[in-house]
């Protein structure tokens, strides 16, 4: 890159890559200095962050899906939104799971 460059800028079709045959690419001409990316090529990385998203999604479903049915059984009601992430609502079932837990002591001993 020249000294002189610094001061040019480049119309957008001069800076895209040209040639690029049948194959499909983001350009990238909208950014400066972004390469063309072709989209039929799938890297590893890009499976396995997509594997890890939607296994992380499902996780949390059932997360939550626990947390509701932890409330409806501790305190007989409906979980709300708000319940799940009410600090109030969650000691108000730690402290009824304690007072199960001291009523029914293990017989494992």
């Amino acid at each position: 890159m020249s000294p002189d460059s610094d001061n040019k800028t480049l119309s957008e079709s001069e800076s895209c890559v040209s040639g690029a045959g049948n194959v499909p690419v983001l350009s990238g001409c909208e950014v400066r200095g972004a390469t063309p990316v072709p989209v039929d090529k799938y890297h590893a990385d890009a499976e396995i962050a997509i594997g890890s998203i939607d296994l992380n999604t499902v996780w949390a479903w059932i997360a939550g899906l626990r947390m509701r049915l932890k409330i409806k059984n501790d305190l007989g009601r409906k979980a709300t939104r708000a319940d799940l992430t009410s600090i109030d609502t969650w000691m108000k079932v730690q402290e009824v799971e304690q007072q199960k837990d001291l009523n029914n002591p293990s017989t494992l001993d």
